[in-house]
């Protein structure tokens, strides 16, 4: 794991410096900078409405009584767009750009959930799309019984 996120912060700049010199090369210094910037605060403002999109997705999914997996699962994929957008060069923004669109983030959000163990609930059944299959009892016994409060001598 830590070799994977070593190269990864080692590669992402690298790729990032020689796409950004290649493209200062071909459109100049000025407008490849400002290219940078604009798909920041594009990307932060898509990020804002995307999350509150998939907010009201959130909680409608909830008032139907339905568990908001995909629309969770979502979520965290716009975060990582909206990070990507905000972190300087052209190949992250486009990545970035990718999970902000709702039919790409959607896609990756049922492949990442169909990778998913299915829980177990604690009554021993198996949860599956937000339903919970409960197993009880058949018969439910009741223990009638009296009782009667006793004070010690000390307590008042």
């Amino acid at each position: 794991m830590f070799r994977t996120l070593f190269l990864l912060f080692l590669l992402v700049p690298a790729v990032e410096l020689y796409v950004l010199i290649k493209v200062g090369g071909v459109i100049g210094a000025l407008p490849t900078i400002l290219l940078t910037i604009f798909t920041a605060v594009l990307g932060a403002y898509l990020m804002r409405v995307q999350g509150m999109v998939t907010m009201q997705k959130v909680q409608y999914a909830m008032m139907m009584g339905q568990s908001p997996q995909q629309e969770a699962v979502e979520g965290v994929f716009i975060f990582l767009g909206g990070v990507m957008l905000l972190v300087p060069g052209l190949v992250t923004d486009l990545m970035g750009f990718l999970f902000l669109i709702p039919s790409v983030r959607a896609f990756f959000a049922k492949a990442l959930l169909s990778k998913l163990v299915v829980p177990r609930n604690r009554e021993g059944g198996r949860t599956y799309d937000g339903q919970a299959e409960v197993k009880r009892p058949d018969k439910i016994e009741v223990i009638e019984a009296e009782w009667v409060e006793i004070q010690r001598k000390n307590e008042s």
